[in-house]
């Protein structure tokens, strides 16, 4: 509640001492301890104490590894994701490209390649190679993801949208006009159909 209601420091405080408490009765690797390190990463993140967010979100990933439940397997995907996100945000890309791609195969073994999960995390992957600018790999999977996003949503959807524009973004970054040009007047187009028809009359 305190998070939600914006009083970060109270919050900390608490979750730290509850932490404290449940890795004292319960030890560091039960799901409620786990939680709660997970919710104390959480807002350390949003706080921008991106070190200490990482350093917890490794803990927990390690802990739900070591477990190796059907739920812990769920929550590998997520802290992976979390991870991921965090050392984007530290710019640590190298790092972020390893996690990427353990997610990636995770959900990819987990959910199928034909799942929204699954393609977010390799449209993660290919977004880290391309700001590395390893662009023939992140090409290629942008183009991977953006078949299979519009298979699964459709191609005006949002999510297949984002990586067209990655992908167009990519192209124009190299040079290659003549095939990102017509990316963007397909992305205006597809915008302008999902906008009311009111709006799309004046853009």
């Amino acid at each position: 509640i305190l998070h939600a209601q914006g009083l970060y420091g109270e919050a900390e405080r608490l979750y730290r001492r509850v932490l404290r408490g449940r890795q004292a009765a319960l030890g560091g690797e039960h799901s409620q301890t786990l939680t709660t390190a997970t919710r104390l990463a959480t807002l350390l993140e949003s706080q921008h104490q991106l070190g200490e967010a990482e350093a917890i979100y490794r803990q927990s990933l390690q802990a739900h590894s070591a477990n190796g439940s059907e739920t812990d397997r769920v929550e590998v995907i997520r802290t992976l994701r979390s991870l991921g996100r965090v050392l984007v945000k530290q710019c640590n890309f190298g790092s972020a490209e390893s996690v990427c791609r353990l997610l990636m195969n995770n959900c990819e073994e987990m959910y199928g390649l034909s799942n929204v999960d699954s393609l977010t995390s390799m449209h993660a992957l290919a977004y880290v190679l391309d700001v590395q600018d390893k662009l023939r790999p992140a090409e290629d999977l942008y183009r991977r993801c953006l078949d299979s996003r519009e298979t699964l949503l459709g191609a005006s959807h949002p999510q297949s949208l984002e990586t067209l524009n990655c992908l167009a973004c990519l192209l124009n970054a190299s040079g290659r006009l003549t095939e990102s040009d017509p990316i963007f007047d397909k992305i205006l187009t597809q915008r302008l159909r999902t906008q009311d028809p009111a709006t799309a009359a004046t853009a």
